[in-house]
């Protein structure tokens, strides 16, 4: 199942179940993913669940806690931070209200723009999940087949975007 807190779009991510896609309605707002993918794990313990969200949606979600207790409960869910180190919504919207504005004209988003770059890996490590960084998406499937020897029980994946 996928829990989906990015603009992932479900046409490229195929599935065969009805019940494989969860996504927040446009009237939500950031920071559940990584809860519900708890919930879905314990509703569903047999099934692999995958968070996907970006960086900015990852801050709101508090992760540490979400890896904390993923890990104390034993709660293997598998984390996808896309991370472009902005609130690209928020960015889009700027562009798309105030074209001409003086945030698109000098490229320089108030807030929006993540100046220190966080090791998202090491978040999951540091609550005693298991952390990841790819780069290419070349790498996603050597580091999928690889799963079965991941020690830890919560995973986050930090993608480059």
């Amino acid at each position: 199942m996928i829990v989906n807190e990015y603009d992932l779009d479900p046409w490229q991510v195929p599935r065969r179940c009805s019940d494989s896609w969860f996504e927040n309605s446009v009237a939500s707002g950031l920071g559940w993913a990584l809860g519900a993918a708890l919930g879905a794990k314990l509703a569903a313990p047999e099934r692999t669940i995958v968070a996907t969200l970006g960086d900015g949606a990852y801050y709101f979600n508090a992760p540490f806690s979400a890896h904390h207790v993923a890990a104390a409960q034993r709660l293997p869910i598998v984390v996808i931070v896309f991370n472009d180190q902005a609130w690209a919504r928020s960015k889009s919207s700027t562009r798309g209200s105030h074209p001409r504005g003086d945030a698109v004209r000098d490229d320089r988003f108030a807030l929006c723009d993540f100046n220190v770059a966080v090791d998202f890996a090491a978040v999951a490590e540091a609550a005693g999940g298991v952390g990841i960084r790819v780069e290419a998406p070349s790498e996603v499937e050597p580091r999928c087949a690889a799963r079965s020897r991941w020690p830890g029980p919560a995973t986050a994946w930090s993608c480059s975007t």
